[in-house]
């Protein structure tokens, strides 16, 4: 993997781990990675579940927990549909059209979001190792490029996370011969293990998807190292990691506060200065239009939300050049550039 020379953006030697976190969650605010990020919540129908506007401004508790609800939102998106429900050590029927759809429908907005993930991180992992500007044409010619090894560490990590799920549906096999409750009581030990590791695997998977996505925009690695490094850098330092995750989360905490303040505070502008648009009135007689003052409003607030994804994008690749630099040793401007 080679190493490029210096840059007046390129990262320091041993530059501290809160100045690269700072620098990669500040690349969120560019445009072109707000776009992508926005795009991401557009084709995931991300429309709904997110902090109301108009209450932004009613208490400051509710302000303050606003970009954690919408971070909350966005991490959602990427959960993996729940394991079967267990009562009474017999598992629940579940209808498989209804589990194959919430399936298929997880693993396309996964899908979706690695793309754009990947794009935002390639543009990031230039800008923060070798100072290198590439802007949207170039994050989308990567991914263009990159597009199978993207496809196919997504799919590997679906599938090692679904690996307990699937032997977990074993267990409703017994109920079938009319020997369930006594064979499922005597197996509990075995469900409560695979249980425990698809948590595990599921809860390494959602922190660790911006890890995986930075290191095929970083390395020149196929799928399967790729997924490796996601999962060795994840569970060999923990508490860095857990460091590393709090101080981003401070980072966005705060941009988000300012996202949704700027964008609360513009829309509540837009309600007061109703006096001189008379269809903007409380006592809106016409549903049409209001129902299209809403759908502008809440287009307006995804547009000013796609600063979450692309915020996960940049600060998960800042943080996968800080463990990378701890566990392999590896200097944080050391990125791989295609000839």
């Amino acid at each position: 993997m080679p190493a490029h020379d210096a840059h007046a953006d390129t990262t320091p030697p041993g530059e501290p781990a809160w100045r690269l976190i700072l620098r990669g969650a500040g690349l969120a605010f560019g445009l072109r990675v707000w776009l992508v990020g926005f795009a991401a919540l557009v084709l995931s129908g991300a429309w709904g579940g997110w902090p109301d506007p108009y209450a932004f401004f009613s208490s400051p508790r509710y302000a303050l927990g606003a970009p954690l609800e919408a971070i909350e939102r966005c991490l959602g998106l990427l959960a993996p549909p729940g394991v079967p429900s267990y009562h009474g050590g017999v598992a629940e029927d579940v209808a498989v059209g209804e589990t194959l759809a919430a399936s298929f429908a997880w693993l396309a907005r996964l899908l979706v979001w690695g793309f754009a993930l990947g794009v935002v991180a390639r543009i990031a992992a230039l800008r923060l190792t070798i100072g290198e500007r590439i802007g949207l044409k170039g994050g989308l010619g990567f991914v263009a490029g990159r597009w199978k090894t993207l496809l196919a560490a997504q799919l590997f990590a679906c599938l090692v996370v679904a690996a307990p799920l699937l032997l977990l549906k074993l267990f409703t096999l017994p109920q079938r011969f009319g020997v369930g409750e006594v064979v499922s009581a005597a197996l509990w030990p075995v469900a409560l293990v695979l249980s425990l590791l698809w948590v595990v695997l599921a809860g390494a998977l959602v922190i660790g998807w911006p890890l995986l996505v930075a290191s095929i925009a970083v390395e020149r690695a196929d799928a399967l190292d790729s997924l490796s490094r996601m999962f060795a850098y994840v569970t060999q330092r923990p508490l860095r990691l857990v460091a590393y995750i709090v101080m981003a989360a401070a980072v966005g905490w705060a941009g988000g506060m300012l996202v949704e303040g700027l964008a609360s505070g513009a829309v509540a502008v837009s309600r007061l200065s109703g006096a001189g648009f008379p269809i903007l009135k409380p006592a809106m007689e016409v549903p049409l239009a209001e129902r299209m003052i809403r759908g502008w409003t809440e287009l307006f607030m995804l547009v000013a939300r796609g600063y979450y994804p692309a915020f996960l994008a940049t600060a998960g690749t800042a943080i996968y050049l800080l463990l990378r630099r701890d566990i392999d040793e590896q200097e944080a401007d050391e990125v791989f550039v295609e000839e």
